[in-house]
């Protein structure tokens, strides 16, 4: 299923990928961040919850065979306070502001049952912070 979704948006995911690239944030500063991801969710059929300790956003994929085990994904939203110099055509356009970890996803277990919860927060750079 997935592999047929992004072989049909590859470029468009790409595009998404550069565009956030370009306009990093850091942690508890990432409104456009995070209004792009709730609308990227929307624009695929699902529900995000939003403010989710300010930044955060949240949407379940129900599975279509009834209730069963829940998978999560978590994405972190926030830049690091660095210049970029990679060079690259969709370097960071803020300077003082990086994407330098790269970017992650960690799938984990959730105690919730029948789909994937899909959360994208703040902040892996601040500890005390943590969603």
């Amino acid at each position: 299923m997935f592999q047929d979704w992004y072989r049909n948006r590859r470029q468009d995911v790409t595009g998404w990928f550069k565009d956030l690239h370009r306009h990093p944030e850091v942690g508890f500063e990432e409104t456009r961040t995070s209004a792009f991801v709730a609308q990227r969710l929307r624009d695929m059929g699902l529900e995000p919850v939003t403010g989710i300790a300010g930044t955060g956003v949240v949407a379940t994929l129900h599975g279509t065979k009834g209730q069963g085990r829940t998978i999560g994904l978590r994405a972190e939203l926030d830049a690091l306070p660095m210049t970029e110099d990679s060079g690259l055509p969709y370097a960071s356009t803020i300077t003082g502001r990086a994407h330098g970890c790269g970017q992650a996803v960690y799938p984990h277990r959730s105690g919730w049952h029948g789909g994937c919860n899909f959360y994208h927060h703040r902040i892996r750079h601040r500890p005390h912070a943590a969603v």
